[in-house]
């Protein structure tokens, strides 16, 4: 006879809070993201590179610390978040230094 795999089945509930939570994790990064893209090319416009730079990395580190805390994130989740602001972050800096409304 074959013997049948059982699979334990992952509450329902469970799986729902954990991705409500993902969602809500990767929203709120992707508006820091873009907000802070924004005022790190302020701040490259008059004159404060370096200042710019370590400001965006720095918010990265604060916001995974809340987040990581107050969601309970995974691994993985935490590494597609770093590249989800890291992208936003960059996209929006460079656009506020070069408008294409202009």
């Amino acid at each position: 006879m074959v013997d049948e795999i059982k699979i334990e089945e992952l509450p329902e509930k469970v799986f729902l809070t954990n991705e409500i939570n993902k969602g809500k994790a990767i929203f709120i990064t992707y508006i820091v993201g873009i907000l802070n893209g924004f005022f790190s090319g302020f701040l490259e416009v008059i004159g404060l590179e370096i200042l710019s730079i370590i400001f965006g990395l720095g918010i990265l580190f604060v916001l995974l610390y809340f987040l990581n805390n107050k969601y309970e994130l995974s691994k993985s989740t935490i590494a597609w978040l770093i590249m989800l602001y890291i992208l936003s972050w960059l996209t929006f800096w460079i656009v506020s230094l070069n408008p294409p409304f202009f």
